[in-house]
């Protein structure tokens, strides 16, 4: 009777270990090879709090200055809808108050004596428009200020006459461009969100003069990411001009985005294997070449992308953006297009090649660890019964 109760405990132990195997083990080695690891993407950019701009550095990943109003719409896919606050016309600044908020900002630059040339009321977002020029007409200026806060969020001034006459301007370094960056926002009292990448600097306007290579603008970048998510639009860009000796261009537009879903993404293998497979099967002549089982993708990043008009249904004053992996898809050695694929499924939502911007039916039949978080619940009472059953031979078989 011991004997065939030892046989019967190893047997129930064997389906106990392989319960646990099953349960644990499988999902969990499934999940590793399929899905994508929240941070695990390499970025070149680094925080800003670690750049010479550490100390614009707020605590919030929204900006305090340009508040955004912006709601999930879906989760799978996630799908974003940025808009435009609606606020009554009596808490907009009028026309005269942005006119004496532009004209402070360009008479602290000492470029002279400024006049508007033209102001616009814009509606998506609230905002007055002016485009203003010294009364030599050696600078323009085209100033947006939101007028729901007064605050300047785009902010342009143009020199005429860059590499006319005999005078260059004089060599800049990045350095020295980076500490007139810093002087602008100390100035003005601009801060930068914490969650804030550093491009840092590079060289974005040059051109060749009377046998010289002239350096006319250096550009500093600062984008939003949600962990190793890339915000495409949601960045603050500062220019500085060598022939002002001053910042030329400030354009400050941030979503502000506190929470991205980040299980259940595809790897991006995964995911472009499914997008290639989609496409093949496509009979658009474009997509003819492409092999599902020979293609490469470069530059690939998990990235909320703003949807083309074409594929936004939301209404006027919203911006859609959805969750994707973006990647320039090379196959045959000579198809070329970007991709951009749900980050849960996999399934193409637009691409962008020579022939201009193609979208693509959303139908998202994605599997999740939802799904495995199932099956581990199902495996794991299928354990416990079997523990419990296990302990129940054993006591009657003891008493026997």
């Amino acid at each position: 009777m011991v004997s065939t109760s030892g046989s019967i405990g190893k047997r129930l132990m064997m389906i106990l270990v392989l319960n646990l195997i099953i349960g644990l083990a499988l999902p969990s080695t499934v999940y590793f090879l399929s899905y994508h690891i929240p941070g695990n993407s390499s970025l070149s950019d680094f925080p800003v709090g670690q750049s010479i701009f550490s100390e614009f550095v707020e605590t919030s990943p929204d900006s305090s200055q340009f508040p955004s109003i912006w709601t999930v719409n879906s989760t799978r896919p996630f799908i974003l809808l940025h808009s435009s606050p609606h606020v009554e016309s009596t808490e907009l600044i009028d026309s005269d108050t942005a006119i004496s908020i532009a004209l402070n900002r360009l008479n602290a630059s000492n470029y002279g004596v400024w006049q508007v040339i033209e102001i616009e009321e814009l509606q998506t977002p609230p905002a007055w428009q002016l485009t203003l020029e010294t009364s030599d007409g050696n600078y323009t200026s085209t100033t947006r200020i939101n007028a729901i806060s007064g605050a300047i969020y785009t902010y342009r001034v143009q020199y005429e006459h860059e590499l006319e006459g005999s005078v260059l301007p004089q060599n800049m370094s990045e350095q020295q461009a980076e500490a007139i960056a810093a002087d602008f926002l100390r100035s003005f009292n601009y801060s930068l969100p914490h969650n804030a990448r550093y491009e840092s600097v590079r060289l974005t306007g040059f051109s060749y003069y009377q046998g010289h290579e002239v350096n006319l603008t250096y550009r500093m970048s600062f984008q939003e990411y949600y962990s190793d998510i890339k915000i495409s639009t949601s960045m603050i860009r500062i220019d500085v001009s060598t022939y002002q000796r001053a910042v030329c261009n400030f354009d400050y537009d941030w979503l502000g985005i506190s929470h991205i879903p980040q299980i259940g993404i595809l790897t991006k293998d995964n995911a472009f294997l499914q997008a290639v497979s989609e496409l093949a099967n496509l009979t658009d002549p474009r997509f003819h070449g492409i092999d599902p089982t020979h293609f490469s993708i470069e530059d690939s990043e998990l990235v909320l992308a703003r949807l083309p008009a074409s594929i936004n249904s939301s209404s006027s004053d919203s911006n859609a953006y959805q969750l994707c992996w973006s990647g320039v898809l090379i196959s045959s050695g000579s198809n070329l297009m970007e991709v951009f694929c749900d980050a849960f499924s996999g399934n193409v939502v637009f691409i962008v090649d020579s022939l201009g911007l193609q979208d693509f039916a959303m139908t998202i039949q994605s599997y999740t660890t939802i799904d495995f978080i199932k099956v581990d619940i199902i495996l794991g009472v299928a354990t416990l019964m079997g523990i419990l059953l296990y302990l129940f031979a054993r006591w009657r078989f003891e008493r026997k």
